[in-house]
């Protein structure tokens, strides 16, 4: 504040610029909890496919022994 407890246009500049970096700053922290959040997301998507693709390797290994089975025959 200046000498009459009036702000000066510096103070006030400053304070913008500080408003507008804390902005920034809650903004980029929202990002990254959205980003966490889909991340965590997307690693439970894998495990669920992981886990989808292992039992379709098991059907198709089961269909294939039937398969090499009948060609013994």
């Amino acid at each position: 504040m200046g000498n009459n407890g009036v702000e000066s246009t510096a103070d006030v500049s400053i304070e913008m610029e500080l408003d507008l970096i804390e902005e920034k700053i809650l903004k980029a922290a929202e990002t990254i909890e959205k980003l966490r959040a889909e991340k965590a997301s997307l690693e439970a998507e894998c495990e669920r496919l992981r886990a989808e693709r292992g039992e379709t390797v098991s059907r198709i290994s089961k269909i294939l022994e039937k398969v090499d089975a009948i060609e013994t025959l």
